[in-house]
């Protein structure tokens, strides 16, 4: 009974384990093309010019996931969300806790489907979760958008002002076509 006991323990840990091996094997590398785009830049500023929720609208030529959820910022908590562009609902947040404004800091969430030719938004809140003071946020001198890396093409930039901490949709204004502000990033990998 023992050994029946065993095999059957071996062959479904062998299973899980081969599971996992062919979903990995489903997607390309991650790619992080806000940060690259940003690493590429030549000028990174910081500034405290009041709360704001910052958002930059992407779409993916290609099914894939979002794997981690990230921020370029002053050190402190703050709230980063993916939202569905149309329905102008969060798909998922997260806090991501920053200790040095110099590097993106990435937190890894529960894989989020992502479709081909939709458009998403990855939005920071300025304000910090664990005190009471805005976070010195990055503002990053770009070019115009749309700039693309892998199968992620940034669209455009949007902001909204506020009071809190609270998630509310980013855009209550134009769209705003140059400079990453914030700065939210993603981790992404296509579908193989």
């Amino acid at each position: 009974m023992r050994k029946k006991n065993l095999l059957f323990i071996f062959l479904f840990a062998m299973l899980c384990f081969a599971c996992n091996k062919e979903d990995k094997q489903n997607y390309g590398a991650s790619i992080s093309p806000i940060e690259h785009a940003v690493n590429t830049s030549s000028s990174i500023e910081y500034t405290n010019r009041g709360n704001w929720t910052i958002a930059t609208k992407f779409v993916s030529n290609k099914d894939g996931r979002i794997t981690h959820l990230g921020a370029r910022i002053g050190k402190g908590t703050y709230v980063v969300a993916l939202w569905d562009s149309i329905t102008q609902s969060v798909i998922t947040s997260t806090s991501i806790i920053v200790n040095d404004s110099t590097i993106f800091t990435y937190k890894d969430i529960p894989d989020i489907d992502i479709k081909a030719n939709t458009k998403y938004l990855i939005s920071i809140n300025t304000k910090r979760q664990d005190v009471n003071a805005t976070g010195y946020y990055a503002i990053c001198t770009y070019n115009i958008f749309p700039v693309t890396q892998g199968n992620i093409t940034i669209l455009s930039r949007y902001e909204r002002q506020t009071t809190s901490a609270l998630l509310l949709f980013p855009a209550d204004n134009a769209e705003i076509e140059y400079d990453f502000v914030g700065i939210a990033s993603f981790k992404f990998e296509p579908k193989q």
